[in-house]
């Protein structure tokens, strides 16, 4: 039922492989601008490519993919401008995030 904890069961194969390929992006093991295929994602990722097609769409929508009008997926190139950008939003959000102060566990009904 929508709302509900789904209790101790593993996620989704996609979203295991989303977040692991989103950490791998985030701290810089896959370049900036390096290229990524769905037949690779699914091949490194031992699993079929339904959900590395899932993953790649979830992570460009998410702005940590791109994929051009060619199909070719690629990580975004990140300028200078970009980082100093990013940089100033994570100081806001770190900021709005000790402001709020600690995190509490939900626990749906």
């Amino acid at each position: 039922m929508p709302g509900q904890c789904r209790g101790n069961h593993s996620p989704p194969a996609h979203d295991r492989v989303c977040r692991g390929l989103r950490e791998r992006i985030m701290f810089g093991a896959i370049s900036s601008g390096e290229g990524l295929t769905i037949r690779g994602v699914a091949e490194e990722c031992k699993l079929s490519m339904t959900p590395a097609r899932e993953t790649v769409r979830r992570l460009s929508a998410e702005g940590a993919l791109t994929i051009s009008g060619s199909g070719r997926i690629s990580t975004p190139e990140l300028s200078n401008e970009r980082i100093e950008e990013l940089a100033a939003l994570r100081s806001l959000i770190e900021v709005e995030s000790f402001q709020a102060g600690p995190c509490r566990e939900r626990t749906w009904l």
